[in-house]
């Protein structure tokens, strides 16, 4: 009884549905290109949100660094290096960042 019951409820859902994908857009395209369309979109808000983090820690870090050599009395030289230090260090982070890496992995 169960059987039979579960197979007229199946039939019953099937004609019920095969109607209203065929009223909907449900193309498996139009699924693929809204997901690569929101995948670029949340990429690119990703990309915006991790280079002000980044921007704003470069310059509580490097405030930090000064403050400190200075605290400690260090020559200009002392303070010279770690600028130019992190500055190199903050130009291969900005690189990696404008690389585009997570926008070619999303486009394939």
């Amino acid at each position: 009884m169960k059987s039979r019951t579960l197979w007229l409820l199946g039939l019953a859902l099937l004609g019920v549905c095969t109607p209203a994908l065929a009223a909907g857009q449900a193309d498996l395209g139009l699924v693929i290109q809204q997901y690569q369309t929101a995948s670029a979109q949340f990429g690119t808000t990703i990309a915006q949100a991790a280079k002000w983090l980044v921007v704003t820690l470069a310059t509580i870090d490097l405030s930090m660094v000064i403050i400190g050599k200075l605290l400690r009395t260090e020559g200009p030289q002392e303070i010279l290096v770690a600028v130019i230090t992190r500055a190199l260090w903050y130009g291969f982070l900005v690189f990696l960042m404008n690389a585009n890496v997570m926008t070619d992995v999303v486009q394939g």
